[in-house]
């Protein structure tokens, strides 16, 4: 995947598209950092359309996993002081 940051605000945001990389068509994502009980709550939101009529639900399943094991991978390795 190929993605452009478009926007970054330390330490609370960054905005980013993808070029390439998936089947997708004007995907943009939005991720929001912000401090809680001596930790970070992230809020990740992305929108996009799929280049192929009537496969976004199967794009998006594809998109919370992907998140979801980048954020489990990120939460590990600072959990261990990384």
């Amino acid at each position: 995947m190929v993605e452009e940051i478009d926007g970054f605000d330390p330490p609370s945001s960054l905005s980013y598209r993808l070029l390439t990389g998936l089947p997708l068509r004007d995907y943009t994502s939005r991720v929001l950092f912000t401090a809680v009980n001596g930790g970070t709550h992230i809020t990740w939101r992305s929108t996009f359309l799929p280049k192929v009529p009537g496969t976004g639900w199967a794009l998006e399943a594809l998109v919370r996993s992907m998140f979801s094991r980048t954020l489990k991978g990120l939460a590990t390795k600072f959990a261990h002081g990384h």
